[in-house]
């Protein structure tokens, strides 16, 4: 298993000690950093046979207010799907 989390792999220590990989993985950084991490992570297994994406972000409010700090996540969280789709199942 290879576990990935945005500024801070400490968070993933408890699944490291019980055998997974850990890689910082920021979903918004470049094209060129993405490509180089997904290539990381085919190193470590050689494929990839289970992909879970369990990035999110919630927040609570209003939807008037909400608006403004929602609006900006949307470009990354369809990146976030594209990366998945586009790179990295095309290695399985």
């Amino acid at each position: 298993m290879i576990a990935t989390a945005r500024k801070g792999t400490q968070r993933l220590q408890p699944l490291k000690e019980a055998g997974a990989s850990i890689l910082d993985l920021d979903v918004q950084a470049p094209q060129a950093e993405l490509d180089n991490i997904a290539a990381e992570a085919l190193k470590i297994y050689g494929g990839i046979d289970v992909l879970v994406n369990n990035a999110g972000y919630a927040e609570v409010g209003v939807l008037e207010e909400l608006r403004q700090v929602t609006r900006p996540l949307l470009p990354a969280s369809l990146r976030l799907s594209f990366f998945i789709q586009d790179d990295l199942l095309s290695y399985s």
